[in-house]
């Protein structure tokens, strides 16, 4: 990763999942979500599914799920 660059990176576990450009995001924000990384409104966005329930249990918070236990907020 270059020093002068911005990426979004997983609020739990750091792993970068987009670079930052004058235009948004590569990949964008819609990718990403298809790509199985969990946008967290007013947050951020975290990597998968596992950093998610991680993430609420180290912070002890409570994330909106889909009936089938995914975290999602824009199903």
């Amino acid at each position: 990763m270059e020093a002068n660059k911005e990426f979004v990176k997983c609020q739990n576990c750091e792993k970068v999942i987009a670079e930052l450009n004058d235009v948004g995001m590569e990949p964008s924000a819609e990718e990403c979500y298809k790509m199985g990384n969990v946008p967290i409104p007013n947050m951020g966005w975290l990597c998968c599914q596992e950093c998610a329930n991680e993430f609420e249990k180290k912070h002890e918070v409570t994330f909106t799920r889909t009936p089938d236990g995914r975290v999602d907020y824009y199903v």
